[in-house]
């Protein structure tokens, strides 16, 4: 992380940490990954005028909905 606590590519880091740096309370996050979620729902209707705007909405709201990859 630099000076500006900007994340560099590549670099890691807890999404813990990720929360804490940027002021969030757990309960505000999840309210922001769902409501991120319900939006790219929306853009999926899309799929005759854009298809793959809504293939990518698709794919980018199974991924924040999955469960983390490590539980502690």
């Amino acid at each position: 992380m630099d000076q500006c606590g900007h994340v560099r590519v590549g670099q890691r880091r807890r999404l813990d940490e990720i929360i804490q740096g940027a002021g969030i309370v757990d309960g505000d996050m999840a309210m922001l990954v769902l409501r991120t979620a319900d939006n790219l729902r929306q853009l999926t209707s899309l799929k005759e005028t854009h298809p793959d705007i809504a293939n990518l909405a698709l794919k980018a709201r199974d991924t924040i909905l999955r469960e983390p990859v490590i539980f502690e």
